[in-house]
C-alpha cells in the first residue's frame, strides 16, 4: 500500500512537470525552385529577429519547425525573409491565433520572381 502512494506521486509530478513543457511548433516545407541559391531565410514573427537562419540551394527541398513558444499570445502573421541574388525579400504570409498555429502544415515554394504557398489544415 505504501508502494502504490509512492507511486501515485511519482506519476502525478512527472505529469505536473510535462503538461507544462507544451511546445507549439508550426511545420513548413519550403522548396527553392528559383535557379538561385537562397541565404539566409527566416521565418519568424513580424518585426523580430529570432529563430534559426538557414540556407537553401537551388532545386533544393528543407522541413522547416517554427517554434511558437516565443511568440506573442496575440494575433499576427509570420514574415519569411531571405537573400537572393544579393536583394533582401520580406513578406508576411501567414496567420497565427493567439500564439497557436491556424494549419498542420505549410508548403512553400520560393520561385524566381513569386512565393506559392499552399497550406494543409
Amino acid at each position: 500500500m505504501k508502494y502504490e502512494k509512492i507511486l501515485d506521486w511519482h506519476i502525478i509530478i512527472f505529469l505536473a512537470l510535462f503538461s507544462c513543457n507544451n511546445q507549439e511548433l508550426s511545420d513548413i516545407e519550403i522548396t527553392n525552385n528559383s535557379g538561385y541559391g537562397i541565404d539566409s531565410l527566416i521565418i519568424g514573427q513580424k518585426n523580430v529577429s529570432f529563430g534559426k537562419y538557414i540556407s537553401i540551394n537551388p532545386y533544393e527541398s528543407v522541413l522547416y519547425k517554427v517554434d511558437l513558444n516565443n511568440f506573442s499570445i496575440h494575433d499576427s502573421s509570420y514574415v519569411i525573409s531571405y537573400l537572393q541574388n544579393n536583394k533582401t525579400v520580406s513578406m508576411p504570409f501567414i496567420y497565427y491565433k493567439n500564439g497557436s498555429p491556424t494549419d498542420e502544415l505549410i508548403h512553400i515554394r520560393i520561385l524566381k520572381d513569386t512565393i506559392s504557398i499552399d497550406i494543409e489544415f
